[in-house]
C-alpha cells in the first residue's frame, strides 16, 4: 500500500518550485512596492501643485492701485491703496513698489509695511518710497508678503 504522498508527486514534476514561487511572490510584493512608491510620488507632486495653486490664488486676491509717484528729494514717493478682494483676513501686509526702466528693469524698491490687519473685503492707504534714478519710466507696485488669517500655525 505504498501510496506517494502529493506533496512528492506534485513538487518534482511541475515547473513551478516552490523557489520559483516563493521569488515570484517576492517579485509581486516588489511590484506593489514600486507601485505605491509611484503612487506617493504621485500624490505628493498632487498636493505640491494644489498648494502652489492657492498661495497664487491667494496672491490674486490684492488689488493695488496707486499714483505715479512724487519726487522728493533723494526718492520717489508712491501712494496707493490695497484691495483685500478675498473673504479672509490677512495679517502682516507688505507692499513692493518697483521703479522700472524702458526695458522694464527694475532699477529701484522700496518696500513698505502696509497694514497689521487688513479684512477681507476691505482696503488701506499705503505710502511706498523708491529711490529715485534717472530713466525710471514706470512704476510695478504689489503686495509681496502677508499672512492668511485662515491658516492655523503651530508654534
Amino acid at each position: 500500500m505504498g501510496g506517494m504522498k502529493a506533496i512528492d508527486v506534485m513538487l518534482p514534476s511541475h515547473p513551478i518550485s516552490v523557489a520559483n514561487c516563493l521569488s515570484a511572490a517576492g517579485s509581486l510584493a516588489h511590484d506593489w512596492r514600486v507601485i505605491n512608491l509611484k503612487a506617493g510620488r504621485t500624490l505628493c507632486l498632487i498636493g505640491i501643485v494644489l498648494l502652489l495653486a492657492g498661495r497664487a490664488e491667494g496672491q490674486g486676491r490684492f488689488r493695488v492701485t496707486h499714483n505715479a509717484g512724487v519726487r522728493h528729494d533723494s526718492s520717489v514717493r508712491i501712494e496707493g491703496q490695497v484691495v483685500n478682494d478675498g473673504d479672509r483676513d490677512a495679517f502682516d501686509v507688505w507692499v513692493t513698489a518697483e521703479a522700472l526702466d524702458a526695458r522694464g528693469k527694475v532699477v529701484a524698491r522700496g518696500i513698505t509695511f502696509a497694514s497689521p490687519l487688513l479684512a477681507g473685503r476691505r482696503s488701506v492707504p499705503f505710502v511706498a518710497k523708491v529711490p529715485f534714478v534717472d530713466g525710471v519710466e514706470t512704476f510695478r507696485v504689489a503686495v509681496t508678503s502677508y499672512r492668511d488669517a485662515g491658516v492655523v500655525q503651530s508654534p
